[in-house]
């Protein structure tokens, strides 16, 4: 019995020295210097051409044309709804006058929902006040192929908190000028 002991453990000594690799040798890695992705600071800077600055991608009409947009670009929405709030109104007068004097420029509507509802019907919610708002402007005789509609639903709040005042926030639609 004890010969049946040493052929095992002999056969398995064999096998697992079978098994064994040979030695590898380190291959020596070379750095290379890496270059970080762009950080750009506005959005205005990111939907520029590669290789263009502020300064050659503006001239100093569009600056002066860039300092008449309405400062408040962003309108808020009751829980559930899509209807424009009384204190709204101004500001989508004030965007369509301004849509009015320049009509080379384009204005995107996002629409944007709060964390409560599904998926898919916030994403509806925002294109609903989206296009409420966009309704509202081409009513002040703005043309249809002036603005555009995007709804983000609940992808991207602007405050991350489970609670009104962050809610508040999210219903909205955002006035984005390229």
């Amino acid at each position: 019995m004890k010969k049946w002991h040493y052929l095992i453990l002999a056969s398995t000594v064999l096998v697992f020295a079978g098994c064994s690799n040979p030695p590898v040798k380190k291959q020596e890695l070379k750095s290379t210097p890496r270059t970080p992705p762009p950080i750009f600071k506005s959005t205005a800077a990111a939907r520029m051409p590669t290789g263009a600055t502020t300064e050659t991608a503006t001239s100093s009409a569009d600056k002066k044309e860039a300092t008449d947009i309405p400062t408040k670009r962003i309108i808020y929405f009751d829980y559930n709804l899509s209807d424009i709030r009384q204190e709204d109104i101004r500001i989508l007068e004030e965007h369509a006058a301004y849509l009015s004097k320049n009509p080379s420029i384009p204005m995107s509507l996002e629409g944007h929902a709060d964390e409560r509802g599904s998926r898919e019907y916030n994403l509806a919610l925002g294109e609903q006040r989206a296009t409420t708002a966009k309704d509202f402007i081409m009513n002040l005789g703005i043309p249809d192929s002036q603005l555009t509609t995007m709804s983000y639903g609940e992808e991207r709040p602007i405050k991350f908190g489970h609670d009104e005042s962050s809610w508040w926030e999210n219903r909205r639609v955002e006035l984005i000028y390229p």
